[in-house]
């Protein structure tokens, strides 16, 4: 395959660098004796909200450490994503960065895979997408993917995986200042406290945004503007050995692309976010009963430039989105080696109308919705896991919710088995439901010759199963392999509308069938150089396009990170990531074309000393110009990607 001879060709040329007589130190210590062992130990919650080892764990699961956040030079929690088997990121025209799991394309909002900030679910509940600014990098202890259907026990929105991000706390680490400047203008300041029980940060970015330009629109007019993106945040952690509770406030600031011309030409989409989490825990008997209280409050307004009619007038679209929820659990043991968990939801969403109003006269223009909704959803699960002996675990789940609008769902069932077949070697069989409630946007927007929803859309489900094998071969060596299959169900899509020019309605499609096959290897390749290379490969049906080879997807992705590290002051990493072409099947004219693969190289560079640290971050150094397919209209065949070589260079004061 195309993408393996360029993958071959990197690793020669990286170790050729990273091993040049200039970098080597024959009398520095082994730097990474301990890494691979620490992060194949390192203890995980998500996957089933136990305490285990990431191997031990049944599910397929992938952890980034603090420590590789930074080496790798990442600035967003977004980009980070796409270092991890099987996840391509990309942009959509109207300002949502979103993730694609194993081919499962979320389209315009990051809906299809859920998002927790130490187990808070951080989407709102318009469009179910997902913001991940929530919080500054700097604050981030570890990340968990489960790259899995998850929804037994986190409910709607985990069809293709859950990301945790758990958020460092404790004495234990520094206060930081972190100040950053870069490419386009940008500018960047955090700042992070850590008291006993209390974690406080705050951070602020002002980015001009590169330029989105040389693609027209559906009306053949040019594209030109700068992709703004600001931000503001502030984040509290309270913690105790029976409290926790987390608050966030953020506004971000984040220009659209003008792909839609029917209802917009360029402007800005100016998000402000908030929520709380109350975490309540109680030892009851031999068991611990958890209480969880939350709230999230969501107000959007969003900046058309050029609204269509008489005057072709400046609009604002509003809306405002509140979600309480109520989670009560409890978990106890049976026997010494059979634990369970217990639980149920209640959620309630409202929905303010969603308006277009004059920026000229303050008038309603036009209404997407123009009433307020509101819905609730009661919800009920169970998981066993059963230790059978020193080899074998197991665990099964299931979960079921009433939602209001869409009535009883299905049973949502997981089952999984671990085998330790040697020592620190597993065997992993999984098989998993989850679905998606559809949102607010998709059950009731009503703009003709734009879009039009359905109130009587039915759950969209996934039904996955999945065989891995990790296995630590030895002190310098750990492979996973993974081998799937998936089928998405009464998948949510936006269809040409058989009457109404330029209209697209959200109907139920027949959804996907894909199989795909994951591996990832990392290895302590010397004393000071440290190896992470991954591939994934995913092919199928879309049903619901009737198409036999699923466009819109990278069926071959792959990342190569290697990281130097010279003594204990400076190391140096280079990471490369392939993205396969992808085919698009144009809605109007049936034309199948395809857009070409593309490779990003970066390097990142880190010197400290004492409480000082600075980071150099090169990024796509290759200047490649590379685009993404646009998976909702399908009318435009490409939508422009992200910035061409960049650099970022980053200072921190630990205190």
């Amino acid at each position: 395959m195309k993408f393996l001879s360029y993958f071959h060709v990197n690793i020669v040329v990286l170790f050729i660098f990273f091993s040049s007589p200039a970098l080597s130190r024959t009398d520095t210590e082994d730097l990474f004796s301990l890494s691979l062992k620490e992060l194949l130990q390192v203890e995980v919650y998500t996957a089933s909200q136990e305490v285990e080892t990431a191997a031990e764990s049944a599910a397929i699961i992938s952890v980034i450490t603090a420590k590789q956040l930074k080496e790798w030079g990442v600035i967003s929690l977004h980009d980070v994503m796409s270092f991890v088997p099987g996840i391509v990121k990309s942009e959509t025209y109207i300002s949502q960065t979103t993730q694609t799991f194993r081919g499962v394309t979320p389209g315009i909002f990051n809906n299809k895979s859920l998002y927790l900030i130490n187990g808070h679910p951080s989407y709102e509940s318009l469009f179910g997408s997902t913001l991940l600014d929530y919080i500054p990098i700097e604050l981030v202890e570890r990340i968990e993917v489960v790259r899995s259907p998850a929804s037994v026990l986190y409910g709607t929105n985990a069809v293709s995986g859950v990301i945790n991000i758990i958020t460092k706390q404790g004495t234990e680490n520094k206060n930081l200042a972190t100040f950053r400047v870069g490419s386009n203008s940008h500018g960047y300041g955090s700042i992070v406290h850590h008291g006993e029980n209390l974690t406080m940060s705050a951070s602020g970015q002002k980015d001009d945004g590169y330029n989105y330009s040389g693609t027209k629109d559906e009306l053949g007019n040019d594209v030109d503007l700068d992709y703004q993106y600001d931000l503001n945040n502030v984040f509290v952690d309270f913690h105790d050995k029976e409290w926790r509770i987390n608050a966030s406030v953020f506004d971000r600031n984040k220009a659209i692309y003008g792909i839609n011309p029917v209802v917009w030409q360029n402007g800005i989409f100016e998000t402000m976010l908030g929520y709380i989490d109350i975490n309540n825990k109680q030892d009851i008997g031999s068991g611990v009963l958890n209480f969880w209280l939350r709230y999230d409050h969501s107000d959007k307004d969003i900046h058309v430039d050029h609204f269509p009619g008489p005057t072709s007038q400046p609009v604002t679209v509003t809306n405002l989105v509140k979600r309480y929820s109520l989670e009560v659990q409890y978990k106890n043991n049976i026997t010494d080696n059979l634990k369970y968990i217990v639980g149920s939801t209640y959620e309630q969403q409202d929905s303010d109308p969603l308006v277009f109003i004059s920026d000229i006269d303050g008038t309603t223009a036009t209404s997407a919705f123009p009433d307020s909704q509101e819905t609730d959803t009661v919800a009920v699960y169970s998981q066993f896991m059963y230790q059978m002996n020193d080899s074998i675990n197991f665990i099964a789940g299931v979960r079921a919710e009433d939602n209001a609008d869409n009535g009883v769902s299905k049973l949502m069932p997981k089952f999984g088995m671990t085998y330790q077949f040697k020592p620190n070697s597993f065997l992993k069989l999984l098989y998993g439901e989850a679905f998606r409630t559809p949102m607010f946007i998709e059950k009731y927007v009503n703009l003709n010759g734009v879009l039009i929803g359905d109130p009587n859309l039915e759950r969209e489900t996934i039904k996955t199963f999945e065989i891995g094998v990790e296995s630590q071969i030895d002190d310098q060596n750990f492979i996973q392999a993974v081998l799937y299959s998936l089928k998405l169900e009464d998948e949510i899509l936006r269809f040409p509308d058989p009457v109404l020019t330029n209209t697209t309605n959200y109907e139920n499609g027949a959804g996907k069938v894909l199989h795909g096959l994951e591996l990832e290897w990392r290895s302590i390749l010397s004393r000071q150089l440290e190896l992470i290379a991954n591939a994934a490969f995913v092919d199928g049906k879309d049903k619901s396009l009737n198409e036999d080879d699923a466009p819109l997807i990278a069926n071959e992705t792959a990342n190569l990170i290697m990281t130097y590290q010279y003594n204990q002051d400076f190391s140096l990493t280079a990471t490369m990531q392939y993205v396969g072409a992808k085919d698009v099947v144009n809605s109007v004219t049936d034309i199948r074309s395809t857009l070409d693969s593309y490779q990003l190289f970066n390097i990142a560079s880190v010197y400290r000393k004492q409480q000082h640290e600075i980071r150099l971050t090169l990024n796509n150094i290759t200047d490649e110009v590379y685009s993404y397919p646009e998976p909702v209209r399908r009318i435009i065949d490409d939508v422009p990607g992200g910035p061409g070589r960049t650099a970022y260079l980053q200072y921190q004061y630990s205190f």
